[in-house]
């Protein structure tokens, strides 16, 4: 078990997501049929786990390593469903269970989707949780990136733009540099985009290929403006006919969206067509992820890497 204090906050301000909540309930009463076992990966206070046991599961083991996993058993005694609901403390992938299950729950993501040791884990809950034609939820994620022009957004990645990088007699710019070379998650507004978003990347969860990727996507510019980066986010089909974004204009999603924001600024014209680069690898000997950003456009070219930032790792958005 971890040792590390359980911050309720974090686990409150989850469960009060509605949108997102009513999502996978709804997600969860079409798929789990009478009898079913269902196995969720990182069940937290066991809201999921608990939705399975209501739709009629026969067994529902909710695998958490974090502490929060003495609450979520209070909880299950306390709803008269600890006789359906059994969780089991630890990493899903150094656990064995009893049986297999049926259906298989997770929520881990990033505002991206992908996170470290993400396509790992789901590949080995495929085989060693979830029984041959088992269903999973989510079933698909669509992951789309489109340009924006928002200065404060730019600046918000920055966060000491405005101080000239000196504070306390201090000179601070390599922090800048490490900012400029690093993913954030902030939300944007819709009307920030330059062009229409592009899907980039299409995964599905049940049968799960690399989830890394170098892709090159070229957008026509809309307007005028100044290019200040690129907004990513997700859609996601939970369920048929059940499906939730965390896009631009979704302002009550939990996640916001990840801005790969640009080392020099570019002018951009309308009905100028500008190229762009996303990569994401792993990086050598671990388990962080490396993004690779360069953008083309007429009045030069701008480029950043997170191997020369921070790994992306966004524990605020992951259950």
């Amino acid at each position: 078990m971890s040792d590390e204090p359980v911050n309720y906050y974090y686990y409150l301000n989850l469960i009060k997501d509605q949108q997102r909540v009513k999502a996978f309930e709804a997600a969860i009463k079409n798929t789990i049929k009478p009898g079913d076992v269902v196995v969720e990966l990182g069940s937290g206070l066991g809201t999921y786990s608990f939705f399975a046991a209501l739709a009629g599961a026969r067994k529902v083991y909710g695998i958490e390593k974090d502490g929060i996993i003495r609450t979520a058993e209070q909880l299950s005694r306390l709803n008269n469903m600890a006789n359906v609901v059994e969780f089991v403390e630890g990493d899903s992938a150094c656990i064995s269970l009893p049986e297999k299950g049926d259906v298989l729950i997770l929520e881990n993501f990033s505002s991206l989707f992908i996170r470290r040791r993400l396509s790992e884990i789901i590949r080995d809950a495929l085989d060693r949780h979830l029984k041959k034609h088992g269903r999973v939820i989510p079933q698909k994620a669509s992951l789309f990136l489109a340009p924006f022009t928002e200065e404060s957004l730019w600046k918000e990645c920055l966060r000491l733009e405005d101080t000239g990088w000196e504070l306390y007699q201090l000179k601070l710019g390599l922090l800048r540099q490490m900012m400029l070379n690093s993913p954030h998650v902030i939300r944007a507004g819709q009307g920030s985009m330059l062009a229409s978003p592009q899907l980039f990347k299409h995964i599905e969860i049940a049968a799960p290929r690399e989830f890394l990727f170098d892709v090159v996507l070229t957008f026509c510019i809309e307007r005028p403006a100044v290019l200040h980066g690129f907004l990513g986010w997700f859609d996601l089909q939970i369920s048929d006919g059940v499906c939730l974004t965390n896009a631009p204009w979704n302002a009550d999603s939990t996640w916001g969206q990840v801005v790969f924001p640009l080392a020099e600024l570019r002018p951009v014209q309308a009905g100028e067509d500008i190229t762009v680069r996303l990569s994401c690898n792993r990086s050598a000997g671990r388990d962080d992820l490396w993004w690779v950003w360069q953008c083309a456009t007429r009045s030069g070219v701008s480029e950043s890497c997170s191997l020369r930032g921070l790994p992306f790792q966004v524990t605020e958005f992951e259950q």
